[in-house]
């Protein structure tokens, strides 16, 4: 994650209003990657924030597949960054529960 999103960076505006997506809701985004980040930090010391923060990202990239599909971006730049964050997730997701 970059700082784009609790910065409101134009950039990321300009990609989500590309999507669809409520402007005024970015902040949430902003705190979902954040708790994420932590979660899977903490992960590395006591395991069930790990995994709170795989189904929580996991569901975030979900989230970020509809918007994409809704708005008709499947070209695969566009797809790619979700598609292989998704994969680590859910590889991470496997590692985790294994």
């Amino acid at each position: 994650m970059d700082a784009g999103k609790l910065t409101r960076n134009q950039k990321q505006i300009d990609g989500m209003r590309a999507v669809n997506f409520p402007v005024e809701r970015i902040g949430w985004l902003a705190t979902a990657e954040l708790a994420a980040a932590a979660g899977l930090l903490v992960g590395f010391v006591w395991r069930p924030p790990a995994i709170a923060a795989l189904a929580g990202l996991i569901a975030y990239l979900v989230g970020a597949f509809v918007f994409l599909f809704r708005a008709r971006l499947t070209r695969f730049a566009a797809l790619f960054p979700a598609t292989a964050f998704l994969v680590a997730a859910l590889a991470l997701s496997a590692c985790y529960l294994a």
